[in-house]
């Protein structure tokens, strides 16, 4: 899952460091350590929170299931396992972490299409229950918009500080600017002033 998941958010621009870290580390209200398995970085230092470790097991044995029969309790228990890793999301309470910077959700990646779409299939209020837990189930054709969006608030911010800078330095030379007629002008004054005491 985190091999895959690197690969979308490469895939939508962004580039580790700078707009991503893995395995960061922060502290709860207690002191206890906690780690995020991606931490995607939005400008004004504010975060989302990735998660990408749901186990794919039940499905993994869906897929393999030589009887109808089979692939229905696979599918049931690969439903199950779902639930579960939401419930474990939730509780770590991610984005109350001390120096967090998130919206109070967490995206739960579900690295395989099929897995998360025959998984919303079998439960239909499976979405619905991790969304009112702060969790929201995505597939890598559900991130890929919100990775995209992402980026695109980068290139805004690059853009704005190129503007900066640049309104800066138009700033500067037309400070110089001034400073330069200033002393024009000073020397034209003097040269009147010597000009005038030679003709007399």
């Amino acid at each position: 899952g985190e091999a895959q998941l690197r690969r979308t958010l490469e895939m939508s621009g962004l580039i580790e460091e700078a707009h991503f870290e893995v395995q960061s580390s922060f502290k709860d209200a207690e002191g206890k350590s906690k780690q995020t398995d991606y931490l995607i970085k939005i400008p004004d230092g504010k975060h989302i929170i990735i998660d990408s470790k749901v186990s794919l097991n039940a499905y993994d044995r869906a897929v393999g299931a030589e009887t109808p029969e089979a692939y229905q309790m696979a599918m049931i228990e690969h439903v199950k396992a779902v639930r579960k890793h939401i419930d474990d999301l939730a509780s770590k309470d991610y984005t109350n972490l001390i120096g967090m910077r998130s919206p109070n959700f967490v995206l739960m990646f579900m690295p395989i299409e099929p897995a998360y779409i025959e998984a919303m299939k079998h439960n239909k209020d499976l979405f619905e229950y991790g969304y009112k837990k702060g969790i929201v189930l995505v597939s890598h054709t559900t991130l890929i918009p919100i990775l995209r969006t992402v980026s695109n608030l980068w290139m805004i911010e690059r853009s704005n500080a190129e503007a900066r800078e640049i309104s800066e330095k138009a700033g500067e030379i037309y400070n110089q600017v001034c400073l330069v007629a200033e002393r024009i002008g000073k020397l034209g004054g003097t040269l009147n002033t010597a000009s005038n005491h030679y003709n007399l």
